[in-house]
């Protein structure tokens, strides 16, 4: 059976716009990667699920890396775009390596796809660096779990303390 048929309203309505953003974008290229915008399965929860993410997938060497480069919700009509210093950091986090993209061909490949998202009646912002979460969040310093171990031993301590006093005081007593 084909999928198509099986696609509630939000996920018929995200897929068109895949379709149509990957037709528009289809001459700006960055290096051997095409944009490309993922289509919902079967249903979005009433588009609840509704969030496609925009990436740039290898159009030729089918080992080559996919870059997440942004995402769109139709039902919201918000987008994001990552710029390429953006990727770049994210691409150094996780695979050890910048993408190499030309920063040129990048820059007129987003700006093709935020000018199709804004006509779809979507307000476009970019994203300039990533949001430090996990190793990188960490790495920068204590975590929350830190923290409230900290507190908890501080406070454990105090009342040990006092417990302590309050025994030798009783011991001195006359």
């Amino acid at each position: 059976m084909d999928p198509r048929l099986k696609r509630t309203k939000f996920a018929a309505h995200s897929a068109t716009l895949a379709e149509q953003f990957e037709a528009a974008i289809i001459d700006f290229p960055v290096g051997t990667h095409r944009l490309e915008m993922t289509v919902p399965e079967g249903s979005t929860g009433g588009g609840v699920q509704a969030l496609q993410h925009i990436r740039l997938v290898p159009s030729e060497d089918e080992t080559a890396k996919t870059y997440v480069v942004g995402n769109a919700d139709r039902v919201k009509k918000i987008a994001e775009l990552r710029s390429l210093e953006y990727v770049d950091q994210v691409s150094m986090q996780r695979f050890g390596a910048r993408t190499g993209f030309d920063p040129n061909q990048y820059a007129a490949c987003i700006g093709a796809a935020a000018k199709f998202l804004s006509t779809w009646g979507m307000t476009v912002t970019q994203m300039s660096a990533p949001v430090a979460t996990g190793e990188t969040a960490k790495k920068k310093g204590l975590s929350t779990l830190m923290i409230v171990m900290i507190v908890v031993w501080s406070v454990a301590a105090i009342a040990i303390g006092l417990v302590v006093g309050v025994i030798v005081m009783r011991g001195h007593a006359p």
